[in-house]
């Protein structure tokens, strides 16, 4: 693909609301493949419960690469979102073995899993 060739964003929610409220005010944005979207507040995990069709907005749609997440499949759909909670604990007893444990769950193989924990924890700065 060239650079004048348009691409579908990642995610794109185009006016949605839950009964005519929005839980960020009105929403017309969108994620390119490659982005990464940090949205902070209460009402922020309604978005994610949209994109990954555990709710549904009422009005609007949500779109994941120019489909409508509606007609997706939901468990691929939540294959591709990581939510990270407010106060996380950790699956396990290191960091790099809670990183590690949904690359396995996913059939990477070790390889795989071992440079993802490493550019994760120098990308972050984590010992």
């Amino acid at each position: 693909m060239d650079a004048a060739t348009p691409r579908s964003p990642l995610l794109a929610c185009q006016g949605a609301t839950q009964s005519g409220r929005s839980p960020l005010g009105p929403i017309t944005g969108a994620i390119e493949p490659g982005e990464r979207l940090l949205i902070v507040g209460a009402q922020a995990p309604e978005i994610l419960r949209w994109w990954v069709r555990l709710s549904e907005p009422t009005a609007g749609d949500v779109l994941v690469q120019g489909q409508r997440v509606q007609t997706l499949d939901p468990v691929a759909l939540r294959r591709r979102v990581a939510w990270v909670a407010p106060r996380s604990t950790l699956l396990a007893p290191t960091v790099a073995a809670t990183l590690a444990y949904p690359l396995a769950l996913l059939g990477q193989d070790s390889r795989a899993i071992e440079a993802a924990i490493q550019e994760t924890c120098d990308r972050f700065g984590i010992p």
